[in-house]
Order: structure tokens, then C-alpha cells, then sequence
């Protein structure tokens, strides 16, 4: 009821200020529009918020979370429940359970748009890094994935960086300038570039810095989608060039079909076009793997494509899998794509995609060029090379790149594949062979040796989830490691493995010969040893927090990481509570009942917030409760928007 009536009072509040920026007692911009109150960086006053946040924006993305946000909270039980139920199966052998056949032999998916019949190479890059965009319009690249999600470290900086330099890109408006060898270089958008695509953040992920009073954080695909698609994509649609999306993490049909409702909704009142909106999905779940038929029909009057998101894939397999010793992976290096499951993996996608007339894209190459190393160049093309050999005879249509380097080698290399043509929708490949549950998720039997999960596995694991974390904790998403373009796909693949070796309690072969199953306490001597050498290499990265977010991950083993990351990315929401559209978080520990200070605000210590929802014991009457939040609330409202 507390909560419930301080909503409805903070509504009533805040109904003069609908569309007024207003900074509260911490200094700190908040901006209600609709059911929406932005916080950070997204409610501040500038060039860039002016452009992209305007009232009529905020009022369509607050409209957009009233109809859908508890959709797609609801989503995250039903994948709960889907885990449990897909462990279970496997547990009992029950492997066609798990596969979830065509509802229709004979359907296909609406043909694409001129401009996406062709996708042999594209390239990808966060979206908050002007100079990347840039240079990934101008690589030469059939197409380009403008990325808001795994490459991008989602502070609320990125996010408006992020949208600010969509906008400029698909207008060819985007420039940036780099202080290079202590001369200034100006890049620019030229005249022929690649196809933009925006890649939204998944249906788990939650934009922290817009709260809503009914569902708190608003869920950021509806975040991410209702802008893109407010500001882009009459623009887009009128020049022939999208809007274009790719959209992450689906596990099943039911989550495809709230998408379509998604975005059926913004066509329908953006005046766009039915179906303008074009959707490539990505098949980097396990219960995605056995729904890519259902994925598709749900989407079939705007799928365009369905692609292979490798590590991401890796790591999902083992959080499915992991506790059972017969599916558990071995070191990274043996987990490649000429591993026979990950095979049926990429032919699965393959015969859904042109069996109902879609893409059928291949997956990223992570390796790079090495800046004054020709001959570690030369092996990393040559291993791009041998991978998208591999691509192109399970039957895929196109790859990912992660430099404009390796655009051009790898689009001759699908040129002569191709021939003539622009894909191979209508290739035999891989068509006709039978691929089962068991092909896909069985491992062979030679990768279940002790001997191919290692100590020095271990520490590569726990070293690249470190430097990456590091990064990403720091704003920075897209990360070279040892010659390789990372993502946060690297660091969930690192953390999933190492609880699967935990969970099954298989044997690891450590340093010193022994022979023996992987522990918590050991773990955790291991990750410091890795924490003290990294720290002696290069001290600037926050390898601490690093540490505490890697360790959460690995003992409350969520399916993604998104939460635990974000308290330390977005500090000013951790650990906080909404209250109506109002974020309360813990500041201080100060005696209980805070304070009022021009520069920080009002602090409140734990034991207040626990007060708050009736657990304070020396409250022993109901009018001593009843003073106890009325103060609060008075104080809070006197306070300003963000306590």
C-alpha cells in the first residue's frame, strides 16, 4: 500500500513538471515525461539529449513501456522456467522433447528488401564510438551492425553517444576527430558505405537510467527500439535503407512474437509502413537452437535473417548443460567451429533459413591485424580464411568481421564461392543431412578427456574475463585481447565454463600433473593469483571491481550478466528500489534519518531502506509507522526527484 500511494502522490507532484528538465539536491539532471523519469545523462540539457530526447520521443517510449514492459518482464520467469525445464530433459535422456517442430511445412518468410539480398561480410562495432561507425561505413562491407548491445558498456554516456551517432551515421551527417601522432585526423562518412543495421539490446537488459513507476527500470529493447525507430526510421524507410535491426538473446517463439507486437505497434503509430521495420535474429541461445522454425514464423513478415552468435552460443551451452559431466566443455581452444556440434549447430541455422527463404549469416571472426606485425597479420587472415571456409560449406550466406581489415579478404572470398550470385539460398548444402537433439548438444567423446580441461584453461579464462571486465567497467565494450576483438560474449563464455567445471565436478588437469574436480575455494586462489598479475601489468584498469563482478557472476550464475555488471558500471543505481518513477538508493552510512545537504542530497543508511518495507522492529505501533514514512516522505518530496 506505502509504495502504491507514494507512486500516486509523486505522479500527482510531477504532473506540472511533464516535459521540464529539473536537477535535484544532487546535482544530478532527472526529467519526467509520461510515466517515464529519465535520470543521468539522459535527462541532461545538451545538444545531443535536445536532438534525440525530445518530449514527443519520451512520450512515445513511455507509451511503448505502458503496453509492453510487463510483457517482457514476464519473459524472464518463463526463462526460468524454460532452464529447469530443458535440464530436466537432458537429465533424463528426453532429447526430442526439446526440439520444437514446424508448425507449417510450406511457408516462407516475406521476400527481403533489394538493398539486404546481399550480405556476403558484415561488420561490427559499438555504437557509441564515432570513429568506429565511421570506419565501418566506409570498410567496404555489404553491411554494417551498429552496436547498442555486447560491445558497448551501456553507462548512460554510452547510451546517448550510442543513438546520437546512429542518428548522424544513417543521415551521413557522423564525424569524428582523433588526435593521431600529436596531428589532429577528421574522419568522415564518404559516399558509398554499407548498409546500416542496428543491433538493439536483448529482452533481458534493463535501461536503468529511465524508470517507470509500474515496472521500475524500463526494459531496454523497448528502450532501445521505440528511439531508433522514433528518430530513424521514417528516414530510414523513405530512402529505401531500413530501419534494419538485429535483435539478440531470443530463446523462443513467445519472446519472437512480443517483438513483432513490438514493432508491429511503432509502425502502426510512427505512420510507417506495415513490416518496414526488417528483423535479423540471433541464435545464440540452446532453446533458441531447437526454435529457430517458431523464432521465424513468429517474425515471418520482416525476418530477413538468422544468425550464428558463436560465444555467446558457447556459453549459453554451458549454463544449460554444464552441471552435466557429459556435456562440459574443454579449453577454449578446443571448442571451435569444426567441432561436429558446433556443426549441427551452424547447418540447423542454415536449413531453417533457406528452407523458409532468409539469410542464413554466419558468425564473427574475432581475430584482427596486428599493427607492426605482418607475419601474426598473415596468421590471423589465414585463420579468418579457414573459418569462413567453413561457413560457406555448411551453406551461409555471409560472416561477421571485427575489422575493416579483414572485410575485404573475406568478401573475395565468398565472391568466389558465389560466383555470380549474391548468396546461396538455393545451395544444397547441408540440406539434405538429418541433424538431432543429440548432434547438437553431444559432445565427442575425445573432448571429454580430463586432459582437455587444464589449469592453464582455467587461468586464460579468468585472465581474458578480467581484461575484459576491466574494460568494460572503464566504458569501453569492443576490446582487443591477445590479437582478438572481444565482447562481453567472451567474458560470459569464460564465466559459464568455469562454473559448468564446478557444477559437474569433472577432473581438471592442473600445472603439477594431478588429476582433480575444480572447487570454489581453488578457484578463488587462482582468480587472485590472476588479479595480482594483471594489476602488476597495468594498474589503471579497476581489476578489483573486475574480481567482485567475475566472482558474483560465477556464484549466483545468472544467464547473463547484465545485472551484477551494472551496479558497478552504474554505481548510482546499485543495489536501489523505485518508488513511483523515483530511484532510492543507499548513499551512506549515516545515523538513521538523514540529512539535508546542498551538494549531495538527503542520505539514508540501510537500516532506513529496510524500514521502508516494514521490517523495522522498535516500530511496535501502526502510528509510529505511520510518522516514521510520513517523515520520509516529506523529506524525499523536499528533496527533489533522485534520493
Amino acid at each position: 500500500i506505502f509504495f502504491r500511494t507514494t507512486s500516486r502522490i509523486m505522479g500527482l507532484l510531477n504532473k506540472s513538471r511533464v516535459g521540464v528538465r529539473h536537477v535535484s539536491t544532487m546535482a544530478r539532471a532527472s526529467w519526467r515525461v509520461g510515466d517515464i523519469q529519465l535520470h543521468g545523462a539522459l535527462a541532461a540539457d545538451n545538444e545531443k539529449t535536445r536532438l534525440l530526447l525530445g518530449k514527443d520521443a519520451v512520450e512515445f517510449c513511455s507509451e511503448l513501456n505502458r503496453k509492453f514492459a510487463h510483457e517482457v518482464v514476464a519473459l524472464s520467469e518463463q526463462r526460468r522456467q524454460l532452464m529447469r525445464d530443458t535440464r530436466q530433459a537432458l537429465q533424463e535422456g528426453r532429447f526430442e522433447d526439446l526440439a520444437v517442430p514446424a508448425s507449417d511445412a510450406n511457408w516462407k518468410v516475406a521476400p527481403p528488401p533489394t538493398v539486404l539480398e546481399t550480405r556476403r561480410v558484415e561488420i561490427t562495432g559499438p555504437a557509441n564510438d564515432p570513429k568506429m561507425v565511421i570506419n565501418m561505413l566506409n570498410s567496404g562491407a555489404d553491411a554494417c551492425m551498429i552496436d547498442l548491445e555486447d560491445s558497448m558498456a551501456p553507462s548512460a554516456q554510452n547510451v546517448v553517444d550510442g543513438h546520437h551517432n546512429i542518428y548522424k551515421a544513417v543521415r551521413g551527417e557522423l564525424t569524428a576527430e582523433k588526435n593521431e601522432d600529436g596531428s589532429i585526423k577528421r574522419y568522415t562518412i564518404g559516399s558509398t558505405v554499407a548498409t546500416p543495421m542496428v543491433r538493439v539490446r536483448g529482452l533481458h537488459m534493463k535501461e536503468v537510467h529511465a524508470t517507470a513507476s509500474h515496472v521500475g527500470p524500463m526494459p531496454a529493447t523497448l528502450f532501445d527500439v521505440g528511439l531508433h525507430l522514433f528518430n530513424n526510421g521514417r528516414y530510414l524507410q523513405d530512402r529505401g535503407s531500413g530501419p534494419f535491426l538485429y535483435v539478440p538473446k531470443m530463446h523462443t517463439g513467445v519472446e519472437a512474437k512480443v517483438l513483432e507486437d513490438v514493432l508491429a505497434f511503432c509502425e502502426a503509430e510512427l505512420g510507417l509502413e506495415k513490416n518496414a521495420t526488417k528483423v535479423t535474429t540471433l541464435i545464440e541461445t540452446l532453446p533458441a537452437i531447437f526454435r529457430t522454425e517458431e523464432i521465424a514464423q513468429a517474425l515471418a513478415g520482416r525476418l530477413v535473417g538468422q544468425n550464428c552468435g558463436r560465444w555467446d552460443w558457447l556459453a549459453s551451452r554451458s549454463y544449460y548443460l554444464g552441471s552435466n559431466a557429459n556435456y562440459v566443455h574443454p579449453d577454449r581452444e578446443h571448442t571451435g567451429m569444426e567441432q561436429s556440434f558446433n556443426k549441427a549447430y551452424s547447418k540447423r541455422v542454415v536449413q531453417t533459413a533457406h528452407q523458409r527463404g532468409f539469410h542464413a549469416m554466419g558468425g564473427m571472426s574475432a581475430f584482427i591485424p596486428v599493427s607492426g606485425d605482418q607475419a601474426k597479420t598473415e596468421e590471423a587472415l589465414k585463420k579468418v580464411a579457414v573459418d569462413k571456409a567453413l561457413e560457406i560449406e555448411n551453406g551461409h550466406d555471409g560472416a561477421w568481421v571485427a575489422h575493416p581489415g579483414m572485410v575485404q579478404p573475406v568478401l573475395d572470398q565468398f565472391k568466389a564461392a558465389f560466383k555470380d550470385a549474391t548468396h546461396q539460398k538455393a545451395s544444397k548444402n547441408s540440406m539434405d543431412e538429418k541433424i538431432s537433439v543429440q548432434d547438437i548438444v553431444a559432445l565427442e567423446s575425445e573432448l571429454l578427456s580430463s586432459s582437455k580441461r587444464t589449469e592453464k584453461g582455467l587461468r586464460q579464462n579468468l585472465s581474458v574475463a578480467l581484461q575484459y571486465m576491466g574494460h568494460y567497467l572503464s566504458g569501453n565494450g569492443a576490446v582487443g585481447i591477445n590479437n582478438m576483438m572481444e565482447d562481453l560474449a567472451t567474458f560470459e563464455m569464460s564465466r559459464h565454463s568455469i562454473r559448468s567445471w564446478i557444477d559437474s565436478k569433472v577432473d581438471i588437469t592442473f600445472a603439477d600433473g594431478s588429476q582433480k574436480p575444480l572447487t570454489m575455494e581453488t578457484l578463488e586462489k587462482v582468480l587472485a593469483e590472476e588479479v595480482a598479475t594483471l594489476k602488476a601489468a597495468n594498474s589503471k584498469l579497476p581489476y578489483s571491481d573486475a574480481s567482485e563482478v567475475l566472482l558474483r557472476g560465477l556464484k549466483e550464475n545468472p544467464e547473463f550478466i547484465s545485472r551484477i555488471s551494472g551496479e558497478y558500471l552504474n554505481p548510482e543505481f546499485a543495489r536501489g528500489i523505485v518508488i513511483g518513477s523515483r530511484m532510492l538508493r543507499v548513499l551512506s552510512s549515516k545515523e538513521f534519518g538523514g540529512h539535508l545537504d546542498e551538494n549531495q542530497g538527503i542520505k539514508f543508511d540501510a537500516d532506513l531502506v529496510r524500514s521502508l518495507l516494514g521490517s523495522r522492529p522498535e516500530l511496535r505501533t501502526g502510528a509510529d509507522l505511520v510518522r516514521h514514512r510520513g517523515r520520509f516522505l516529506n523529506r524525499l518530496l523536499e528533496s527533489g526527484d533522485t534520493c
